[in-house]
């Protein structure tokens, strides 16, 4: 009479565990196939794995215009040097200035303005490479184009 109890109680346990199993796996299901009208499992999965190519998609073209900007923005203004200097004796104070406007590959203007007593000029000079393209530089503008070629971006 034990033994029909034991087996009996290990019968009873056992379909309680079935039991727990079964439920916890429908609860998933439903959850998996929720906002899904009376559809199979392969429809959901059809539906899934359709937004998971569309989501590539996306992703293949956010990375496409991610390495276009990246390309595109080595041309952008990057690196700025500015020296001030006085290249006259009669002139108080450094008035006048070197300034370089330059890309990722050293390319870009110096700008340099010579302030006197009755005027002030403005110059613009090609850099290329961090080299002058076309004029010679002075010693304060070669000085600005070494500060912006030292400066990080």
């Amino acid at each position: 009479m034990t033994y029909l109890f034991v087996i009996l109680s290990l019968t009873i346990l056992w379909l309680t565990v079935l039991s727990i199993t079964v439920f916890k796996v429908l609860n998933h299901y439903r959850k998996l196939i929720r906002g899904v009208s009376s559809e199979s499992l392969q429809g959901v999965w059809e539906k899934y794995l359709e937004k998971e190519k569309q989501n590539e998609e996306q992703i293949n073209n956010l990375l496409r215009d991610v390495l276009a900007i990246q390309e595109k923005s080595r041309s952008y203004i990057q690196r700025l040097g500015v020296t001030r200097f006085n290249p006259f004796n009669d002139a108080g104070g450094n008035q006048s200035f070197a300034a370089t406007l330059l890309d990722e590959n050293g390319t870009g203007m110096l700008l340099s303005s010579l302030h006197g007593r009755d005027l002030t000029r403005v110059y613009a000079k090609p850099v290329k490479g961090y080299k002058p393209d076309g004029f010679d530089f002075s010693q304060e503008e070669q000085d600005a184009v070494s500060i912006a070629k030292a400066a990080k971006h």
